[in-house]
């Protein structure tokens, strides 16, 4: 097991340490998940990415070794890449995705102005939301704050901030078929 300080520059330093060391059980974790060695190394790639972004989540005081916080950051990244990979019916390296790309870096005004104009109209729906659940909506999807800091903060428990995203996403999903 490995000791960490309340620093967080170390504390950050041995966690990625902990992962590097974790890498072969992960990669081997995400390969039995996925079927893919592609994809089982972009399982690994994207944890160390969240690990360096949410060291400073990890509570020296809950008594959980780095490796296993590692290993459950993991499985959300292979949940993800399932649930992705479901429905995602197209190949990654198509030409078609790759002419998509293109076409994002490069939009043209009509399509600037497109966009700007969705995202007007998903901002009034956002604001038409009860106020918890807009307020959880901005703070998650708009500034970037965990789930686990926004609980922490608002001293609620992580599944019921869970159980307000789906709902919230829910009531936008009514919205934009209607």
């Amino acid at each position: 097991m490995i000791s960490l300080s309340r620093d967080s520059s170390s504390q950050s330093s041995l966690l990625f340490d902990a992962g590097i060391k974790a890498e072969k059980k992960i990669i081997r974790y995400a390969f039995n998940a996925l079927r893919n060695e592609h994809d089982a190394e972009d399982v690994f790639q994207e944890t160390m990415c969240i690990l360096a972004r949410r060291a400073d989540e990890y509570d020296i005081s809950r008594k959980v070794a780095p490796e296993t916080w590692i290993i459950w950051i993991a499985r959300g990244v292979i949940s993800k890449h399932t649930r992705c990979k479901k429905s995602r019916k197209e190949s990654i390296y198509s030409s078609d995705v790759e002419n998509r790309i293109i076409d994002c870096r490069f939009p043209e005004p009509s399509e600037r102005l497109e966009k700007k104009e969705e995202a007007d109209i998903l901002r009034k729906l956002i604001r038409n939301l009860p106020c918890k659940l807009g307020d959880l909506v901005n703070r998650y999807y708009g500034q970037g704050i965990s789930l686990t800091t926004i609980a922490q903060e608002e001293r609620v428990k992580l599944n019921t901030l869970s159980k307000r995203l789906i709902s919230a996403r829910a009531i936008l999903r009514e919205y934009l078929a209607a």
